[in-house]
């Protein structure tokens, strides 16, 4: 089950429908299915590390928790001077 606070609108998710399990895009009608309790069939995406970095993420080697928990940034170049950067914990 995923919680309600972590769903955002257009967020890929598990729902379980009948029989199958079909990777889905949170939308209104899923707020709506939240709002009555019928949030059993949801289920989260597990990201593992492979697909950060297959997005262009890299392992925050710096990271205080490791080897407990991992940290992957994503740095973007911004105005050419300075980089945004993404964090994933």
């Amino acid at each position: 089950m995923i919680k309600p606070a972590e769903l955002r609108l257009g967020n890929y998710m598990l729902q379980k429908i009948n029989t199958r399990i079909k990777f889905v895009q949170f939308d209104y009608p899923h707020f709506e299915l939240l709002s009555k309790g019928e949030d059993k069939d949801f289920h989260q995406i597990v990201l593992k590390a492979e697909i950060l970095e297959s997005c262009g993420f890299t392992e925050n080697k710096d990271y205080a928790l490791l080897p407990q928990a991992r940290e992957f940034v994503l740095s973007l170049p911004y105005m050419a001077t300075r980089l945004m950067k993404f964090v994933h914990t």
